[in-house]
């Protein structure tokens, strides 16, 4: 699987479930963008990417509290595409199973 390692901001508060065996899940969105300054002094997104972020075990229940909107984190992990379908009609869905946050 290919590996990613990026930082970025968190979209919403970190939502911490549990699996059916008891595992602590932690999910999050992270973007990460591109952006430069225009002769205006305005600044110009130039790209922008999102991240559904997923993390087990211990680490996910740790770092519940502290992962909330606005938060920006580094992520390194296993990156995974998938076709989804969104608000907007069908596209790629970038989903990252973290080994660190």
């Amino acid at each position: 699987m290919a590996e990613i390692q990026f930082t970025g901001n968190v979209a919403a508060d970190a939502e911490l479930r549990f699996a059916a065996n008891g595992t602590p899940v932690l999910n999050v969105r992270v973007g990460d963008s591109k952006s430069r300054k225009r002769d205006d002094g305005t600044w110009e997104t130039l790209a922008e990417t999102w991240f559904n972020v997923s993390l087990f075990g211990a680490a996910a229940h740790a770092l519940a509290p502290e992962i909330v909107k606005g938060t920006r984190v580094k992520v390194a992990g296993e990156v995974y595409t998938r076709e989804d379908e969104g608000k907007n009609g069908p596209g790629i869905s970038n989903d990252v199973r973290a080994l660190g946050v």
